[in-house]
């Protein structure tokens, strides 16, 4: 069974060894990182995010980074993006290896508690794991599925962001004024789905209302709606020897 069909809690260390062997690739739904982000600066003498060098908390760049890849999945489909994934350098990019980022555990509650601080409005759907491998070293898992509430955007840049193939883009004004439009199209066709099931429902309590009082039995039977009128079923709740003929 493939890692994308699995809940996070059902995700093994395994799963993630046979990603490398198979040299699974890339896709719209799933994106590989093999440490956190960094953008080394003029003058800066550190060659990793200060989670790497100073254990103190995630860097802005590297938060943004991993946080636009969440950002994408859930303006898109959906998505799940491992941390501690080495990638092939070839296009599309297949994993290579497991690389163990420091404290995962610590790493995926972090970025999880990002999400809450940085994305507007908050994701709806995104669930964080992590897998130690060696210590307190592993992999961590993110995975973000469709949004019903979106377009999402980066506080810090204000930017939204989505998928094209395996790569994650920032949107243009057509793209957020299309999914805005999209977004709230799916939202009326689920309420007016409710709102017919809920007219279905009252017709049908009333039709089987209706029959039992007909037959003088509505004292002892529970009438219970149903969807089809032609598959009601008078169940019975209180009958005694004393009700039947």
């Amino acid at each position: 069974m493939s890692i994308l069909q699995k809940s996070l809690d059902e995700v093994v260390v395994s799963d993630l060894e046979q990603i490398c062997a198979h040299q699974v690739r890339e896709t719209y739904d799933l994106e590989f990182k093999k440490d956190l982000p960094f953008l080394r600066v003029k003058g800066q003498t550190e060659e990793a995010d200060r989670w790497v060098t100073r254990g103190d908390r995630v860097g802005d760049y590297a938060r943004d980074k991993i946080l636009a890849e969440l950002i994408a999945f859930a303006n898109a489909e959906r998505g799940t993006l491992i941390l501690g994934i080495d990638e092939t350098d070839d296009e599309p990019r297949r994993a290579r290896a497991i690389s163990p980022v420091p404290r995962c555990e610590d790493l995926a509650k972090r970025l999880a508690d990002s999400c809450e601080d940085v994305i507007e409005p908050r994701l709806p759907l995104v669930a964080a794991r992590a897998l130690p491998l060696d210590g307190d070293a592993g992999v961590v898992i993110l995975r973000v599925g469709r949004s019903s509430i979106g377009p999402h955007r980066l506080a810090s840049d204000g930017q939204f962001y989505t998928r094209r193939g395996e790569r994650s883009v920032r949107m243009t004004v057509r793209e957020v004024r299309d999914l805005v439009l999209e977004i709230n199209r799916r939202g009326n066709a689920i309420e007016e789905l409710f709102s017919a099931r809920r007219a279905v429902t009252r017709n049908d309590l009333q039709f089987a209302w209706r029959t039992a009082t007909s037959k003088g039995i509505s004292r002892c039977f529970d009438i219970r709606p149903v969807i089809n009128p032609a598959k009601i079923k008078l169940l019975p709740s209180n009958l005694n020897r004393s009700d039947t003929p």
